[in-house]
């Protein structure tokens, strides 16, 4: 019999680890742990997403005796993408999907908006911010989301644990696990400087076909710097575990 892969998974802003839940069921078979949320606990007060590669490193640490699998979504594979940088001896492998890790004129930019106080009007931040938090129950809130922004395109079962999983219950009315505040103080604070550093771990990237958070321009920038990178284009959008659960994890298992 086969041994089960050490595998943990780090999740994108705005969701919880425990939001891809029926994502993470397709690796069943596995010994599979997950970041449940970056950016509490101890690690609340961090300036820049690098200072949450100790949280990463704590989580491994302490679920595995083993180098691991790394996945990670997102804001998640950003993290992974510098801890297994700063740790190598940590991981057999890493897999990481769609990192807003920009192009250097990108970062460039954005950081320059950043210093004059106009960031939140070119990236995500400013919405975010405005986003609803709370809603009468989980009813209502199905029917204000399901058809909205990244969720019209989100698997039936993954928008329902997104729902059952992605809001906690007060008194009267259900509220958003992951603040709208933590949500966006982390789109203000994307990477600004990348280390090219080579890794001594297997690295595939995975990408959406339709560039939309990832650039034609940044996926050129990546390929240019580390060219040693295995690169799969995906077809779906950015959030695309969340909408081919069972296609992605049975593609990301075939790289284990």
């Amino acid at each position: 019999m086969t041994k089960p892969q050490s595998i943990v998974f780090a999740h994108s802003n705005g969701f919880t680890g425990k939001t891809y839940q029926y994502f993470l069921e397709q690796f069943e078979s596995q010994n599979l742990t997950y970041i449940e949320k970056f950016g509490t606990g101890k690690y609340t007060n961090f300036t820049k997403w690098e200072e949450l590669v100790p949280q990463l490193i704590e989580h491994i640490e302490h679920h595995h005796q083993e180098p691991i699998i790394g996945i990670g979504h997102s804001l998640g594979a950003a993290v992974l993408f510098f801890t297994a940088q700063q740790r190598p001896d940590l991981f057999s492998k890493i897999l990481i999907i769609e990192p807003p890790i920009f192009s250097i004129w990108k970062r460039i930019i954005y950081k320059f908006f950043t210093v004059i106080g106009q960031a939140d009007k070119y990236s995500p931040a400013g919405k975010s911010a405005k986003r609803r938090a709370i809603f009468p129950s989980r009813t209502v809130a199905y029917e204000a989301l399901r058809n909205k922004g990244i969720f019209k395109r989100f698997d039936e079962k993954c928008f329902q644990d997104y729902i059952k999983y992605g809001f906690v219950d007060t008194e009267n009315s259900v509220e958003l696990d992951f603040s709208k505040e933590l949500e966006t103080k982390f789109f203000q604070r994307p990477p600004f400087s990348v280390s090219k550093k080579k890794f001594e771990m297997p690295v595939h990237f995975l990408y959406s076909k339709y560039f939309k958070t990832l650039t034609k321009q940044d996926i050129k920038w990546w390929k240019r710097n580390f060219s040693y990178f295995n690169f799969h284009e995906i077809d779906g959008g950015h959030m695309f575990p969340l909408e081919k659960p069972e296609e992605t994890a049975s593609f990301l298992k075939s790289l284990f």
